[in-house]
């Protein structure tokens, strides 16, 4: 099953830009940075919209970082597909290391543009610990309801590390084309679909 993404309907502002020579902005360690993040907020959207149903939208950010809006609202996962969405970013990451990013125009934010709000917000989340990072989100899944069972908490783990590699492998040309345009347009949705049992 291919999923179609689209470009954010979003009116981007004349500050925001194509650049045609992506090393004329980015050193090559950003560009790879931002390949990375790609790949990682891809995984997200698409297990989102696989496993849940629900459409998301990605941005990435000039520096390597990005954002997800998956509509899980954060926090510790409720569900198994919640927990999983949350796990796949770091696996599909390394498939930065395996693929070639696309070349073409890029759009970029100028410094002046940023959506320093939203950027702001969530960098001083991240940091304060309002919004945990991936790896916290999931180590709090793996402990809740398992307080005083320690054993139980690799177990589970473990069985989700083995979940986000296999949705990784199932989807992988998905996310290669996922991760492309969200390098070159720097913001896709995916619309909701109908959800997959796991």
């Amino acid at each position: 099953m291919v999923y179609e993404s689209q470009t954010v309907g979003y009116e981007f502002p004349s500050e925001y830009r194509g650049e045609d020579d992506q090393s004329s902005v980015f050193s090559e360690g950003a560009l790879a940075a931002r390949w990375k993040s790609c790949f990682h907020e891809a995984a997200h959207l698409l297990a989102a919209a696989v496993l849940m149903g629900r459409s998301s939208r990605a941005m990435v950010l000039n520096d390597g970082g990005g954002l997800a809006n998956v509509g899980d609202g954060g926090g510790v996962p409720k569900t198994d597909e919640e927990a999983i969405v949350v796990a796949v970013g770091e696996v599909a990451g390394e498939l930065a290391k395996k693929y070639s990013r696309p070349h073409g125009p890029l759009r970029i934010w100028l410094e002046a543009s940023q959506p320093r709000l939203t950027i702001s917000q969530v960098r001083s989340a991240l940091l304060d610990g309002t919004v945990p990072d991936d790896d916290t989100v999931i180590a709090r899944w793996c402990i809740a309801g398992n307080e005083r069972r320690p054993h139980r908490w690799r177990r589970r783990f473990d069985w989700l590390d083995e979940q986000a590699h296999a949705f990784v492998e199932a989807h992988e040309h998905e996310l290669v084309a996922l991760a492309g345009q969200l390098f070159l347009h720097g913001t896709i949705t995916l619309p909701a679909t109908p959800a997959e049992r796991i």
